[in-house]
């Protein structure tokens, strides 16, 4: 997939999947045993270390939402009561696949995000988010979507400056290669009032999808453990 290079299967240029011939020649396991295989203990350590912080960060996070949001709803005013909330985004990627078999190439390319939901509180807003990116390589297109709840807390209203939390799905596709997976969301955003009934502004997110497991065609890659990491920079516009 991304960032991969194809030693068998020209069409898929940026693909590393060795064929069964080339397995049994390595002395790896046989095909049909290949969705059997397990990470190596190293790997598993390594792989603990680095999902560990992300999820240490989003529980933190987590917490400090709900610790806030049941002071501050009885401090909403009438009109914030039950208020919904949508914006809409363009903007630009950089995504990086990471395996055993993989390169960990970093390609960039164009994002969109659509986000509504509710104020849980003057300072809090909880909603969905759909996404999704797209990149041209060598006639092969990659593609990212996504889809999860996100939250937002704004420290001082005034100000517009605010922390993004989410957790939801991602799915990866080039071709016939796959793979989809648990998604964690850290970011941070600012907002700037342009009328009475419009704002715009710039978020900075962080994707983390450490759990995927690589597929060619529904059949599980051998070593085909896959994490992705994914830098998203837009621009959004809301209603007031």
């Amino acid at each position: 997939p991304h960032g991969c290079r194809v030693l068998a299967t020209p069409a898929v240029p940026r693909v590393l999947f060795l064929q069964p011939l080339e397995l049994q020649a390595r002395g790896d396991p046989s095909p049909e045993m290949a969705e059997h295989t397990f990470p190596t203990a190293q790997e598993a350590f390594m792989h603990r270390i680095y999902v560990a912080p992300l999820y240490v960060g989003f529980v933190a996070w987590l917490l400090a939402i709900l610790s806030l949001a049941a002071p501050l709803a009885g401090q909403q005013s009438e009109g914030e009561e039950d208020r919904f909330w949508w914006d809409a985004g363009l903007g630009f990627s950089s995504v990086q696949v990471t395996c055993s078999l993989c390169t960990g190439d970093i390609d960039s390319g164009p994002s969109i995000d659509l986000a509504a939901g509710a104020w849980a509180s003057p300072r809090v807003a909880v909603g969905i988010e759909l996404g999704g990116w797209t990149h041209l390589e060598s006639d092969v297109r990659e593609r990212v979507l996504r889809a999860g709840l996100s939250g937002r807390f704004t420290p001082t209203l005034q100000s517009g400056f605010h922390f993004i939390g989410g957790l939801g799905w991602m799915g990866y596709r080039a071709e016939d290669f796959h793979y989809s997976t648990v998604n964690v969301v850290m970011g941070l955003g600012w907002e700037l009032p342009v009328s009475s009934g419009w704002s715009v502004g710039n978020r900075l997110v962080f994707d983390a999808a450490p759990f995927g497991t690589l597929k060619n065609d529904g059949v599980t890659v051998p070593s085909g453990s896959v994490r992705t990491g994914s830098l998203r920079l837009s621009v959004f516009v809301a209603p007031r």
